[in-house]
């Protein structure tokens, strides 16, 4: 067990961080192995990067099992719609609500990424400083006013679109979401809206964030 445990120690940099691509649920696995035999060993995961997992329902149900200090979850460019598996929210909200320190969420390029998402985030991560949901062309403008008006501590939000679709005006942006924006959101460092159609209104709206 102590072999074991420096080589995690080793591995992991100090038991601060992972970011593992293929292995990544690999070592948690190890980890709770760890864990189940012997009291000594309390590492848990506070950052993920799960980038492209294909499987992300049974992912996420692992993650929720043996995260519980997580701080930062990557799935970039997870799920594939062909074979139907896209990211559920119920897996989703079991994953934030058993890991309720999350901070950080990076869901650009993620399959299944809907208004319906920005709820179950909103419910359940009250602290989100960081949320990247580049080219997630099904969250409108009624999800990120869902997000935005409960998560005032949102300090980077990045929804960039590539616009390989025709045009959609419900990816448009409207002066009263930009309001909602600015008043909520006082702490706003970041806004990323590349590719997304806006006013000139919009950005004096915008100049009225601290």
């Amino acid at each position: 067990m102590d072999a074991e445990k420096t080589m995690l120690d080793v591995l992991l940099e100090r038991n601060e961080q992972i970011s593992v691509f293929s292995t990544m649920l690999d070592v948690i696995h190890v980890a709770s192995t760890c864990r189940s035999t012997s009291h000594n060993f309390k590492w848990y995961p506070q950052s993920l990067h799960m980038g492209h997992t294909l499987n992300t329902t049974k992912s996420l149900e692992f993650v929720a099992l043996n995260c519980p200090q997580l701080t930062s979850l990557n799935m970039f460019g997870c799920g594939y719609r062909g074979d139907g598996n896209v990211l559920q929210d119920s897996a989703l909200e079991h994953v934030l609500q058993s890991c309720p320190k999350v901070q950080c969420l990076q869901f650009a390029y993620t399959i299944g990424v809907t208004d319906a998402t920005m709820d179950v985030i909103a419910r359940c991560c009250p602290g989100l400083t960081s949320l990247d949901i580049t080219n997630c062309i099904e969250v409108t403008e009624e999800g990120l006013e869902t997000l935005v008006r409960r998560c005032p501590n949102i300090r980077t939000l990045k929804r960039e679109l590539s616009h390989e679709d025709e045009f959609d005006e419900d990816l448009m942006f409207s002066d009263d979401y930009i309001a909602v924006l600015s008043s909520h959101c006082p702490h706003l460092e970041e806004l990323d809206i590349s590719g997304t159609i806006v006013r000139n209104t919009c950005f004096w709206k915008l100049s009225a964030c601290p």
